[in-house]
This record gives structure tokens, sequence and C-alpha cells, in this order.
């Protein structure tokens, strides 16, 4: 948040316009972005957009399908050390530990959500999104058919993973107002 507070102040030196600020994160940097998002929104700083990427919306994952459909494919393993790691032995009562948590989500920037079909994180990404659109955010949404955690990177041999990157190209391109790229 300090640095956002940082960047929008110090944009016009940057050459960057402060309206057009955005947002954005994949898997924990999801879960990250989120909530940068609703606590720029409740600083009084305005966004233009967020994109969340597989976002890990949920530190309790492990009580949702995609995550026992995705662990029978690859072992995502054990969260429990992974959400002590991330809380730092906090006391998470009452916090925002993640998107999910936050319960007013109107006002927030709009968004572009993409989960991947067999990512354990998928069922909490699209939750979240269907939340976003419940409280009025403009939210786009797309589930990559056939895809893993992290897998949008294999653009080289992939035809989906270069129109996940496309999406996310013409989501930026709509946001800064420029003409769509043709998906491929």
């Amino acid at each position: 948040l300090d640095v956002l507070h940082w960047l929008i102040e110090t944009a016009p030196g940057l050459g960057i316009s402060p309206d057009r600020i955005g947002i954005g994160g994949i898997s924990a940097g999801g879960n990250l972005a989120g909530l940068v998002a609703a606590h720029a929104r409740d600083s009084g700083l305005r966004l233009d957009h967020q994109i969340l990427e597989v976002p890990g919306a949920s530190l309790h994952i492990d009580q949702d399908a995609s995550y026992h459909q995705s662990n029978a494919l690859s072992d995502f393993g054990d969260l429990s050390e992974t959400r002590s790691a991330y809380l730092g032995g906090a006391d998470p009562q009452g916090r925002w530990t993640a998107p999910a948590d936050i319960p007013d989500l109107a006002g927030l920037p709009p968004a572009l959500v993409l989960t991947a079909e067999f990512d354990p994180l998928r069922d909490s990404g699209e939750r979240y999104a269907d939340r976003l659109a419940a409280a009025g955010v403009p939210v786009q949404t797309w589930r990559a058919p056939g895809h893993l955690h992290g897998s949008m990177s294999i653009t080289r041999t992939s035809a989906t993973a270069r129109a996940w990157q496309g999406r996310v190209t013409d989501f930026l391109r709509s946001r800064a107002r420029l003409p769509l790229s043709p998906i491929s």
C-alpha cells in the first residue's frame, strides 16, 4: 500500500497517468493484489483495474472441490504449513487475510479474474469473481480449459496459454482505451 501511495503521488513525474494505475498478481500475488485493491479503496486511493490470475482468494481452499480434484493430478500438498507461514504466527481474527475475507466489495476497480480448469485455487477464484460481480464491480472471467496452476506461462507450446495472455493483453488495452488485438 505504501508503494501504491508513492506511485500515485509520483506518477506524473514518471510520465504515468495516475488515473490508469492498476494492480495484478498471480497465485499468492493475486491474493495480495485483491487485498491491496480493497485497502486502497478504503484509503481513498483510486485504482483503474485489477488482474487476478489463478488467485489464492481464500486461505481455506482445502475445502473446495477443485482442491481435491487437482490433488488427484498433482500433489499441491498440505496447506496448513503454507497458511501458518503466510500468517507469520499472527492471529487472523478480524483481519483480512485473503480477498474472500473482505465483507464489502462495492467500489473496487474493474477486474479480470482468470482461473485454470485443474487448479486447486479455481473454486476460490471463481467464487471471488462472482462476489465482485454481485457487488456491482465490472468483472471479466475465464477458466482456461485443460490447464493446471501455473501452466499459463507455456505460451510457446499451448494455444490456450497464448489465449490466456491475449485476454490479459486485451483487458489492459481496453483499460488504456487502445484497440484490441486478435486472440490466437
